[in-house]
């Protein structure tokens, strides 16, 4: 065992990371921490996926969530997956945003952007990201009607249960600026 483990250490960092990327981000960070040698490696995570549901409670996954996106590189981070599945949560809202703003204004290679709210949840108004290629937004998700939305590469926009001004939002703002999305679901 101590052969395998030496060569597991032996890989290249960025390496170690992509593997750790493939677990959901809860796993990826315990397995980290749990491996003396490995300590860092979580923080250079290009996959961040969340889900409520695997926390004991709303608290917790709020902590969680800001402790690691205070301490990931988030610049390296290329999709970012957030699943909120309460609806009982008070300052949801303020916090979400925030979350997702971190993401958009410091990641300069987000690819992916995937966000579910059972509350409404009102994006940033200036909504940029220049490598964006997927838009996956559901539930109770809401665009705010002076929004600033730039996203010259998307080629894949999903759209469920998203209110319809919201969805009306992002499409106009896609349209005018010429956008040439491949692959467009809209689901009421």
């Amino acid at each position: 065992m101590e052969e395998v483990n030496d060569s597991i250490n032996c890989l290249p960092e960025e390496l170690l990371s992509l593997i750790l990327s493939f677990l959901p981000t809860k796993e990826a960070v315990a397995t980290s921490l749990s491996i003396k040698s490995w300590r860092k490696h979580w923080t250079f995570l290009t996959t961040i996926n969340l889900n409520s549901n695997d926390f004991k409670d709303v608290t917790f996954f709020h902590q969680f969530v800001d402790n690691l996106l205070s301490g990931i590189k988030l610049e390296n981070v290329k999709k970012f997956v957030l699943l909120c599945n309460y609806n009982d949560y008070e300052p949801h809202n303020l916090v979400v945003r925030g979350w997702i703003n971190d993401v958009i204004d410091i990641s300069k290679e987000l690819e992916y952007l995937e966000l579910h709210s059972e509350q409404p949840c009102v994006l940033p108004s200036h909504f940029s990201a220049n490598e964006l290629k997927v838009l996956k937004l559901s539930g109770q998700v809401l665009v705010e009607p002076r929004s600033d939305v730039n996203l010259p590469s998307l080629e894949a926009l999903d759209l469920k249960s998203v209110r319809s001004a919201s969805a009306t939002r992002i499409l106009v703002e896609l349209i005018s600026s010429r956008t040439l999305v491949k692959y467009l679901l809209l689901k009421f």
